[in-house]
């Protein structure tokens, strides 16, 4: 009988890369330390479109070479080339260049691979230096031509030489996980859910299909992309409070002590700290929050996280946006998955969440890479104590969460310093769609400070970013709930790309269907803009 690893091989001879890729996974279950299964699936991940896993795989795979202590051979060699390979296709051509140069220098590398090798090694490498030369023309002129870029409290040249790109739908074709996004069986668990937040029951969750195609002069709605809704179940008065919800989860970059679950400000007489440990840095705002903080994710963070040292803590302190607080988000999302024992994907507060895709007319549908991704990754397994070889905790799971947590969680920008403060997301708010005048207000119920800690002095079981959806007209029955992802006052220009750039949408509501210029117009020349936006957070 032909082993995985066989199956794999010849799928792999066939072209059938996906095929070749499902097959070096299983085997790789069964014999996780195997660096010639990593190298494999790297190839097929490579061939296959998805370089990204490509160049994760073949650093697990190097690094389990290197553990063994043996000579290199014809394998490391191959390891080293391929993920040169993905840095390539990725467009981090500097690195990649980088990467054969350091094969090329190793001692006795013609007696271990053949004298063809090498030249084919020289000649990428001469390809990849010209490429990143012509790429720091670009971002030097980029740095000089938009002011922005030089404001950064990071070097701008070496973070735009390090940037690259990758295809994504938001979802990977061998995730069968989004089959059940929208089951019925899932539905009738959300609405169970969505009937505790809205007490009177005025609201229903209903499968919806809709998306927008632009094409010259017109915006067309293509069927066959299914979302979920919330829709009025009932006619609803103006002002009506029609649903409260507190966050799932919540991140925030640790500009100032707040509490680590419902984000409260806290005064240093007002810290309530970690039970357990005296080395950890986190505080609440009390028992209850950290009690809550316990059960859900903080068990495997605990008295791991270094404030000024973290590298994923230290990154999100130099952004602009509150989009990169997600590597906190996803930290916290792989702690519950470690605190449950399962795959960060099968946490069923979050499964049903869409998944953010790139637009299209964009970057030809491409979301950037940032060369931090992995190390960010590897930080985020260590600290939780993850078996970087176990599966469920695999990269595309990670940048799947990643996908996530983008595309449904809520921001805060610190007043003071206009940098990224909190961000958070919710279970049953994050399935509202967009429109740019929407019929729902949206509220923070404790925005005040002394009123949340009266609450909580009450005994209240308050969370500073409970959120509040009170019709803002007249809703009828069987109308969709909608809320604004942007500011409802700006202009369509401004609308427009925010949701772009944020989002990856471009919106059809009725008020961007009357207002000018349209749609199509506004999409000629938006790929810089958005490049600048992604590439600075």
């Amino acid at each position: 009988m032909e082993t995985a690893r066989e199956k794999g091989n010849k799928k792999f001879k066939e072209g059938d890369y996906l095929a070749a890729r499902e097959q070096y996974t299983l085997a790789l279950a069964l014999s996780p330390q195997d660096p010639l299964l990593w190298s494999n699936r790297a190839a097929s991940h490579l061939k296959a479109g998805f370089p990204e896993l490509a160049i994760v795989d073949a650093k697990k795979a190097e690094t389990l070479l290197l553990k063994r202590g043996a000579a290199k051979d014809t394998l490391f060699f191959k390891i080293k080339y391929r993920y040169s390979e993905a840095a390539a296709a990725l467009g981090v051509y500097e690195h990649a260049a980088e990467k054969l140069d350091a094969v090329l220098k190793e001692k006795n590398i013609g007696n271990i691979i053949t004298n063809l090798d090498i030249k084919l090694y020289k000649q990428k490498r001469k390809e990849y230096r010209e490429k990143a030369a012509k790429q720091k023309i670009i971002a030097e002129q980029r740095i000089e031509n938009q002011s922005s870029l030089q404001n950064l409290l990071y070097d701008p040249l070496t973070h735009l030489m390090s940037m690259g790109s990758f295809a994504s739908t938001g979802c990977y074709p061998w995730d069968t996980r989004t089959r059940n996004r929208m089951s019925k069986k899932t539905i009738q668990r959300l609405q169970r859910d969505l009937d505790l937040l809205s007490e009177k029951k005025l609201l229903s969750i209903e499968k919806i299909e809709f998306t927008s195609s632009v094409k010259d002069n017109s915006v067309t709605m293509v069927p066959g992309n299914p979302q979920l809704g919330i829709f009025a179940a009932t006619d609803i008065l103006k002002d009506t409070t029609i649903l409260e919800e507190d966050p799932f989860i919540t991140a925030h970059n640790y500009f100032q002590d707040v509490c680590d679950f419902c984000l409260i400000p806290l005064l240093p007489e007002e810290n309530y700290r970690c039970e357990n440990n005296t080395a950890c840095i986190e505080v609440w705002c009390g028992a209850k929050c950290f009690c809550a903080a316990k059960e859900l994710y903080h068990r495997p963070l605990c008295g791991k996280i270094e404030s000024q040292t973290d590298p994923i803590i230290s990154y999100t302190q130099k952004c602009f946006s509150t989009r990169c607080l997600t590597r906190l988000g996803v930290l916290k999302i792989f702690a519950i998955a470690r605190t449950r024992n399962i795959c960060p994907l099968d946490i069923s507060e979050i499964g049903h969440l869409t998944r953010l895709t790139a637009p299209q007319n964009v970057m030809n549908g491409k979301w950037p890479w940032l060369q931090n991704f992995v190390p960010h990754y590897d930080h985020t397994l260590k600290i939780l104590d993850i078996n970087p070889y176990d599966l469920r905790y695999d990269f595309w799971i990670y940048l799947t969460c990643f996908s996530i947590f983008d595309a449904n969680s809520f921001g805060h920008m610190h007043p003071v310093l206009k940098r990224p403060h909190s961000s958070w997301l919710n279970q049953i708010i994050s399935l509202i769609n967009h429109s740019c005048e929407p019929n729902t207000q949206d509220e923070e119920i404790f925005s005040d400070r002394e009123d949340f800690i009266d609450q909580n002095k009450r005994g209240t079981r308050a969370h500073s970013c409970r959120q509040r959806l009170k019709a803002a007209r007249d809703i009828k029955k069987g109308e969709q709930i909608f809320i604004s992802y942007c500011e409802t006052g700006a202009n369509k220009i401004v609308r427009f790309k925010n949701l772009m750039q944020q989002f990856g949408f471009e919106c059809s509501c009725s008020l961007c269907e009357r207002e000018s210029p349209k749609t199509w117009i506004l999409s000629r020349g938006l790929t810089s803009t958005y490049e600048h936006v992604q590439y600075t957070e």
